[in-house]
């Protein structure tokens, strides 16, 4: 027996990179009368405000499945408007919104974001030392 899907489930149709990033989709499928949000946003706890402070956590724009073609029609034609808005100065692969970063960037993001937790963790016990000594 196969399970067909509710066509209210949600699904998602875009990852955005960041929150504002997904907030500006939401908007974009709003104006087109679809209704989205992003539950990854929502998120409260600790780990996750850190993320998104760094911008390393994204948020996944979830539509109703029997939306999720007309939704991805949206994009499409909002991904062609910035590309007609950025004018004829831009090269022609100029990144636009709603585009995925490249494998090579996503690995410098995380180094980066490595390399600046073994810095935090190396100065917060250089820190305690220097207070020691102080009030020694």
């Amino acid at each position: 027996m196969e399970t067909r899907p509710d066509d209210r489930t949600p699904v998602a149709v875009h990852r955005a990179r960041t929150g504002f990033e997904a907030r500006v989709v939401v908007a974009v499928l709003a104006d087109a009368g679809i209704e989205a949000f992003t539950p990854d946003v929502m998120l409260a706890d600790e780990f996750a405000m850190s993320q998104r402070l760094m911008n390393l956590q994204g948020a996944d724009v979830l539509v109703r499945a029997e939306d999720a073609e007309a939704a991805s029609e949206a994009l499409a034609e909002a991904r062609a408007a910035g590309r007609e808005w950025a004018g004829a100065d831009a090269p022609d692969d100029a990144s636009t919104a709603f585009e995925l970063p490249s494998p090579d960037h996503e690995k410098a993001r995380r180094r980066s974001a490595l390399l600046l937790l073994v810095m935090v963790l190396g100065v917060i016990p250089m820190l305690a030392q220097v207070v020691r000594w102080l009030l020694g």
